[in-house]
């Protein structure tokens, strides 16, 4: 999860107790127009950097293998 999610995309639960989901659900229902399209920037951010790049290499090098393997 913490791949995922940070405080600059969303919020994270440090206890699993009524109160700490309680005060979460709170700041997301509350939060700002700007800082929630900050957070949704980030989430694309961190999508891109960490998650696209990787399947994208994936498939080029099978591709290039299954090439390779034909030849």
């Amino acid at each position: 999860v913490n791949t995922m999610v940070s405080s600059e995309n969303g919020w994270l639960l440090n206890d699993l107790d009524t109160k700490s989901i309680q005060d979460q659900i709170i700041k997301g229902i509350n939060i700002s127009d700007t800082d929630l399209t900050e957070k949704k920037i980030n989430s694309v951010k961190k999508i891109v950097k960490s998650f696209i790049w990787d399947q994208i290499i994936d498939l080029t090098i099978r591709k290039i293998s299954s090439i390779i393997s034909l030849s």
